[in-house]
């Protein structure tokens, strides 16, 4: 029975901190992504927000366009780069955000 043990305990141990490195591995990707997903929220926000005061100041002719070019701009800075589907949805999403606080 002894015996038994002897080889059972560290073999448990094992599979245990196996499953651990797996989960542990697969929140730190997703902590990765929240991470992400927020810095692309906080540029393309602010690119939205430069372009709405640049056009008091002076016209521009695609706010859009503008936008999606600053805020391309200074994710790559980062070293984050997107798709031109989740640049658009960004957008419209901080537009959105921007036209309910406005006055």
């Amino acid at each position: 029975m002894s015996t038994f043990l002897e080889y059972a305990i560290p073999t448990l141990f094992a599979i245990v901190i196996a499953i651990l490195k797996v989960y542990l591995g697969k929140m730190a990707k997703m902590d990765n992504m929240y991470a992400r997903n927020d810095t692309v929220d906080r540029f393309v926000g602010k690119a939205v927000n430069a372009v709405e005061q640049l056009s008091k100041c002076q016209p521009i002719a695609d706010k859009f366009n503008e936008a999606a070019a600053r805020a391309l701009s200074m994710l790559e800075e980062e070293g984050i780069y997107i798709s031109e589907e989740e640049l658009e949805s960004c957008i419209e999403s901080a537009v959105l955000e921007f036209n309910k606080y406005k006055s």
